[in-house]
């Protein structure tokens, strides 16, 4: 079952403002998209593009792992955000460093492992970024770069910490 969820335009421009801060986002920058305008990362890299005066390349969604790594270099894409499976299966037919944008990967939607995002950190001068959160908390909420060669001492990739404007509560 889909799940519809209410987020208030402010939350929507808190999360952006939040996101452009801590990833250090400049204008006009390029963004790929290779998901659906329905899934909550079309907002992180759409409304970001819009916000900033960039651009988006909506990437097929069926795409080979060679023709996104094509369009990546052709196009010179800047900021880039997938899930680490959708990541990790381009990945089994192409480089990696072939998949990773200019200047940050923000990786989310699901957890990945730790070795494996320091792996692809060490690649690139791109910044790598776990991004967390429910869609309910606008996309996401916190973020952690991750840094080749710095173990996080956990088995997944942390969630690192929240987006200026937002708090975390950590319950039990």
């Amino acid at each position: 079952q889909p799940k519809g969820v209410a987020v208030p335009h402010r939350q929507v421009v808190r999360y952006l403002d939040g996101v452009r801060e801590r990833l250090d986002i400049v204008d006009g920058a390029t963004y790929g998209l290779t998901q659906s305008l329905s899934f909550d990362f079309a907002v992180t890299m759409f409304y970001l593009a819009l916000a900033t005066g960039g651009s988006v390349h909506l990437i097929p969604r069926r795409a080979t792992a060679q023709e996104v790594a094509t369009h990546l270099a052709v196009a010179r894409i800047d900021y880039l955000k997938l899930t680490p499976s959708h990541l990790a299966a381009l990945a089994a037919e192409v480089p990696a460093r072939d998949l990773l944008p200019r200047r940050a990967l923000l990786l989310g939607g699901e957890a990945s492992r730790a070795d494996w995002t320091r792996e692809l950190a060490g690649l690139s001068p791109a910044a790598v970024i776990n991004h967390y959160g429910p869609t309910e908390a606008t996309v996401g909420v916190t973020t952690y770069e991750v840094r080749p060669g710095v173990d996080p001492g956990s088995v997944t990739t942390p969630i690192g910490r929240p987006l200026p404007h937002a708090r975390v509560y950590v319950l039990d």
